[in-house]
């Protein structure tokens, strides 16, 4: 089972609908709901529609635990970032609200993309990674961003800066790889 952790993001629909079409069984809790993760095989943490420091720290929180505990995650948008930040990483906000879909290179093979060399994703995002800690490593760029997938050194831990769950064909690759991580 994976658990779903719901940071209030528009895209919940989406991605209940692409998870439902996988036919993955999957329990989502809200970002401020007691969980408790050995119950799961794997975690995705959702967007967001607003910051807030709570939001934050609940989702450090698990990120930390599921390293701890080789519990595969899968951060989406905002859930790419917060990994991007609990490991020590950075975030810019952008002049202007990116909102359309982008053709992204993967520039170095792994077990998310597979043989892919190149994805085409709907990107939803005010701020950006800026700088990865040395946890992470970047898998594909854009030319919007060069940290489009990041990916824990050691551990089956993904950041994402787009949204799967709105990506049609590529999206619903892309999370099929991922649950296949965690059965």
């Amino acid at each position: 089972m994976i658990l779903v952790v719901d940071n209030l993001s528009g895209k919940m629909s989406d991605l209940r609908q692409m998870l439902n079409t996988l036919e993955v069984d999957y329990e989502v809790k809200r970002y401020d709901s007691k969980v408790c993760l050995d119950d799961f095989n794997g975690v995705i943490l959702s967007g967001r529609r607003l910051s807030s420091p709570d939001t934050n720290r609940f989702n450090s929180r698990i990120i930390r635990y599921a390293e701890s505990r080789d519990i595969p995650l899968l951060g989406i948008c905002y859930g790419g970032e917060v990994l991007a930040t609990t490991f020590g990483g950075s975030l810019i906000r952008l002049d202007k609200r990116i909102d359309q879909f982008v053709n992204i290179r993967v520039n170095l093979g792994n077990s998310l993309t597979q043989d892919r060399r190149s994805l085409d994703v709907c990107c939803r995002r005010r701020l950006q990674i800026s700088h990865l800690p040395d946890k992470l490593i970047p898998l594909s760029s854009s030319k919007l961003s060069v940290y489009e997938i990041v990916k824990h050194r050691h551990k089956d831990m993904f950041g994402l800066q787009f949204h799967p769950e709105s990506s049609n064909d590529d999206g619903r690759f892309l999370l099929q790889n991922f649950i296949s991580m965690t059965e």
